[in-house]
């Protein structure tokens, strides 16, 4: 990929376009968009692959939502998320997606495990063997709106609506 030389706007209720493909933990970075120093650096994983699909931040930029997909588990401060079938990487059970509330020193919210993959989703990974949050915005009042797909022999789309306290 050709990057530009030109400096990356980014607007208040956009932090950026995520995304990565069979990573071991989620990270993120907080940067001072004046020198562009890197201010917070935190990262949430466990066993399995963690895969960040989305990031924005609320209108009043004080808090992060992400949205993406895990197999086996993903902690998050406190809260450990496990997939529906129990596996621990990729090709074991189906994926689940997940979706993080963090506040503006991307300290955990709350973070739920969201689409979860129907019973008798099975092995591997991929659009037909399990579930993904594609995407989450903030509503006026913080609460967070999600979208994805959760699959099993077919797929269904599906959105959902995360109070802005507790998820």
């Amino acid at each position: 990929k050709t990057c530009s030389k030109s400096p990356l706007e980014v607007t208040p209720e956009r932090v950026s376009h995520a995304g990565s493909w069979d990573q071991y933990e989620v990270a993120f970075v907080k940067v001072d968009t004046t020198t562009g120093i890197p201010q917070d650096i935190v990262h949430y994983g466990g066993h399995g692959t963690d895969q960040l699909w989305d990031v924005h931040t609320s209108s009043d930029n004080t808090r992060v939502a992400a949205a993406g997909t895990f197999n086996g588990n993903l902690t998050i401060g406190s809260t450990v998320l496990t997939t529906v079938a129990g596996g621990t990487h990729y090709g074991q059970g189906a994926q689940d997606g997940f979706v993080l509330n963090l506040d503006a020193s991307l300290a955990p919210v709350w973070a739920k495990r969201w689409p979860g993959s129907p019973d008798g989703a099975t092995g591997g990974i991929g659009r037909t063997t399990g579930s993904v949050c594609t995407g989450v915005e903030y509503d006026d009042s913080n609460n967070v709106i999600a979208v994805g797909y959760q699959c099993n022999t077919t797929c269904n789309g599906v959105l959902t609506k995360l109070a802005a306290a507790d998820g």
